[in-house]
């Protein structure tokens, strides 16, 4: 007697293992995407800014709890931005820090994280630096034979500090109050407040190769919020003595 196979059965079977292979690949995809996204990623640098420590082109493994802990910047597989939510990481940027941050040049609220920058914490909240002949010192480094003059004298912000704002220090000012999450009147702001409190820390950054990097030299210091992650480890690099190392 011939048998003729039970095509519900089969596709029971069938089903029921596409089901289970789609369910396996959609849980891999979405911890991968939740890696990525909140724990660490990898990122390239373009330019030399950074050298000699890291070299144009190398790529960085950077942890992006360290300093603060965010909501990804989207749902994925789309471009519909995720629900921004933003607490303290575990660790504080130190001077030294190897960091990477969105750049003040991009637009100023999430999700517009378009544009990352990779630089060296050379100042943190509340330190007092010098620019001279376009190279910072610290406080305790500006034993030099120059009036006040020819030294600029910067302030890096810091959480509940009060700055007072007059026509004398408007620009220099105004850039990061508006970096501070603070909305204001560019044409009456001068005018119509006389003092600011900051609300984050901020901090100064630089690169390696000053004459050779765009920086807090030019576009001023960066808000604690702007902070997406310290870099960890030169994952690759043209330099090949120089994969694996730590930084």
């Amino acid at each position: 007697m011939k048998h003729f196979p039970n095509y519900l059965d089969l596709t029971w079977h069938y089903g029921i293992k596409t089901l289970y292979w789609f369910c396996y690949i959609l849980t891999i995809y979405l911890l991968a995407w939740v890696l990525k996204s909140v724990v660490f990623s990898v990122y390239t640098v373009p330019t030399v800014s950074m050298h000699p420590t890291i070299k144009a082109g190398d790529f960085l493994v950077v942890s992006k709890m360290s300093y603060r802990i965010r909501t990804p910047e989207f749902y994925p597989l789309t471009n519909i931005p995720f629900p921004y939510y933003s607490i303290k990481g575990p660790f504080s940027v130190k001077r030294d820090d190897v960091v990477v941050f969105k750049s003040p040049l991009s637009p100023a609220h999430h999700p517009s994280f378009k544009m990352t920058l990779v630089k060296r914490c050379i100042g943190l909240p509340g330190d007092t630096l010098w620019l001279f002949q376009n190279r910072i010192y610290t406080k305790h480094k500006i034993n030099l034979p120059v009036t006040d003059e020819q030294k600029k004298k910067i302030i890096v912000p810091q959480k509940n500090m009060t700055v007072k704002i007059d026509s004398s220090n408007i620009d220099k000012w105004l850039p990061m109050i508006k970096r501070d999450g603070a909305r204001v009147n560019e044409e009456s702001f001068s005018k119509e407040i006389k003092s600011y409190t900051f609300r984050q820390n901020f901090y100064f950054m630089s690169g390696d190769n000053p004459g050779l990097s765009a920086d807090s030299r030019t576009w001023g210091s960066i808000p604690e919020e702007y902070l997406i992650g310290r870099a960890r480890i030169i994952a690759w690099s043209v330099n090949r003595k120089k994969i694996g190392s730590r930084l």
